[in-house]
């Protein structure tokens, strides 16, 4: 089985060019109208629905929910996209209010030659769409929109940059010239007499909520419920790292499916194995518990797969793990897998969160004090000093000094290297700050809501939909498994931001609230242990493993052909992986030799 297909919206070729035709000259008798010509909607994955009418064209993905009882009802009879169509007739530019869960949706109005596109609050499904003159298409996969007769498009020298930045391409943009991604929680709309406008269409609603009994429990509730609603079939299993979040699903799905399977890997690296953790969690729930350890080898074995499989390129090492963990579920018959991603970015369990606060104590000293005198100091000539508690004073004061969410960026290699890193030529064809403006963004896209909010917010978006939720619905995709997000419920996005910042992070404590609310249902151990996940060695094993490193050798070697980093930048990388951090710059060499891969597999 595998759970990604490239298909027209239909159950079958006929119908998909039927749906095509439709699409692109009205239905029902109508008279042709001056839609795009490439105004074509294609899906990927098992759960698609599409429904014509008179009027309507509309095509859903995903796992939608209805709050409207008659709505749900017309969902359940006739599909989704028959709801889609009836909730817009009913509610008007309103309808999205009545829907939630995780979705993709796209609407023709031929009355109106109106496009509408939207995906979910946190961006769950992914949704892409081509507009350059005459032209308008859409898709669930960018390989799927640029196969369209109709899509001409180059790689973009601005996305390189931003992938190198991010080590992914952040939406709204794509790799793809003229290509975009529908953000999260937005609406596209397309009309014949204005184009493209887009609007943010959700915005969390936080509040002050404490730390209480009745909220605790409350989300015991509601991640029962929405692990419930997730488990679908027979053959599902759950991804247990050993963390907080996948223990906790790994244990509900127990409770609605005895017996169901977890699934772990680990690596026989000394820093980086946490398998015990996971063996703890599975005693506690009395879990059917398979393991795999990942060796360099097998590394070497999937990257240039994994690098390919991507419809654009992704440089999160952690997708070799992730992906022979969904490889392991398969190979026991499991055709779904339940994921843990999300809580950390809910309910503050990422060391970021913590770490940012220790800079606002500098902004509540007297500004003139900080000015002539604690800066003139620290950044001064008495900077110049080794003595290592000055180098430390004058790093804190740099950061502090930096507005948010521009700190967030400071250990980013890009960030700290600038166009030193890039070739001449390419420098000049991209905007070196655009970054920063992606990240922005991202951290005020619910207004003024605070420190700790706006990074909850900007991580829905730039950790979770862009990186996280992609690696894993790939990597299954590639194994052959569906997979499910049940800690991303609406419920527990709304008891998330309900509640306070101090009672998501009291002081430095991470997951404050989440660790009390699940006393007395995870282990002691998996309650009070460190945030780990599923990193890889990589740095490592790219350093000291023959294969891994000839690998990676030859990746860079042509890399530095391409004319976008300065190959003395390059070898000097390699040096310093060899000589000095292997983990850190490890990581950007892997960065690196991801999209060489996934370039490679294009013929580009």
């Amino acid at each position: 089985m595998s759970t990604i297909s490239r298909c027209f919206v239909g159950s079958n070729a006929g119908e998909s060019q039927d749906h095509e035709r439709a699409l692109r000259e009205g239905a029902g008798g109508t008279a042709p109208l001056s839609l795009p010509a490439g105004a074509v909607f294609a899906a990927t994955g098992p759960r698609v629905w599409s429904h014509r009418s008179e009027r309507y064209s509309v095509a859903v993905t995903g796992r939608p929910e209805w709050r409207d009882a008659a709505l749900a009802e017309r969902a359940r009879t006739a599909g989704h996209a028959a709801a889609v169509e009836a909730a817009v007739e009913r509610h008007g530019s309103r309808w999205i209010e009545h829907l939630l869960g995780a979705f993709a949706v796209a609407i023709v109005d031929r009355r109106e030659r109106r496009i509408e596109l939207l995906v979910d609050r946190i961006g769950i499904e992914p949704l892409y769409y081509y507009a350059n003159g005459g032209t308008f298409a859409v898709a669930t996969d960018a390989e799927v929109l640029r196969s369209h007769p109709q899509v001409s498009t180059g790689i973009d020298p601005q996305a390189v940059f931003d992938y190198l930045f991010f080590h992914v391409v952040p939406a709204p943009d794509s790799i793809w010239r003229d290509v975009f991604k529908v953000l999260p929680a937005h609406r596209v709309v397309w009309s014949a007499d204005a184009g493209v406008s887009t609007e943010q269409y959700w915005r969390p609603s936080f509040g002050a909520r404490p730390d209480d009994p009745e909220a605790r429990k409350r989300l015991l509730e509601d991640t029962r419920e929405a692990v419930a609603k997730a488990v679908g079939g027979d053959a599902v299993g759950a991804y247990l790292s050993g963390g907080l979040d996948s223990s906790t699903v790994a244990g509900m799905l127990h409770e609605h499916r005895p017996g169901a399977p977890a699934f772990s890997v680990g690596f026989d690296v000394e820093g980086y194995d946490e398998m015990s953790y996971a063996r703890t969690a599975a005693r506690h729930f009395g879990l059917r518990h398979e393991e795999y350890y990942v060796k360099p080898e097998d590394v070497a074995d999937a990257i240039p797969a994994i690098a390919a499989a991507y419809d654009e390129p992704y440089g999160n090492s952690s997708a070799v793990p992730a992906y022979y963990c969904a490889k392991l579920a398969r190979s026991c018959g499991v055709e779904m897998l339940l994921a843990g991603d999300g809580g950390d970015e809910l309910f503050a369990g990422n060391v970021r969160y913590a770490s940012q606060k220790l800079f606002e104590p500098y902004h509540r000293l007297p500004r003139s004090l900080r000015a002539a005198v604690i800066e003139p100091l620290l950044l001064g000539p008495l900077s110049q000093t080794g003595f290592a508690p000055v180098r430390k004073a004058r790093s804190y004061v740099q950061q502090a000094k930096l507005p948010m969410p521009e700190r967030m960026l400071t250990y980013n290699h890009v960030y700290r290297t600038g166009a030193a890193m890039l070739a001449d030529e390419f420098a000049r064809n991209v905007d070196l700050d655009r970054p920063l403006e992606l990240t922005r963004d991202a951290y005020t896209a619910a207004g003024d809501v605070g420190m700790l909010n706006s990074m909850l917010v900007h991580d829905w978006r730039m950790t979770l939909s862009d990186n996280d939720l992609r690696k894993v619905q790939r990597t299954c995709a590639m194994a052959g498994v569906d997979v499910a997000f049940p800690l991303l419920d609406h419920a527990l996005i709304e008891l998330a931001a309900e509640l306070s910042p101090r009672a998501k992070l009291p002081g430095m404590r991470l997951r404050h609230f989440y660790r009390n609310a699940m006393r007395g249902y995870l282990p002691y151990e998996v309650i009070e242990k460190k945030k780990h996940g599923f990193g890889l060695p990589i740095g490592v094993w790219m350093r000291d493993d023959p294969r891994l490193r000839a690998i990676c050798d030859d990746a860079i070697a042509k890399f530095g052909e391409r004319g976008i980093l300065k190959p003395a930048y390059l070898e000097d990388l390699q040096r310093l992986h060899r000589e000095e951090h292997a983990h850190y710059y490890g990581e950007f060499l892997w960065v690196v030799m991801a999209l060489e891969l996934w370039l490679e597999a294009r013929g580009i």
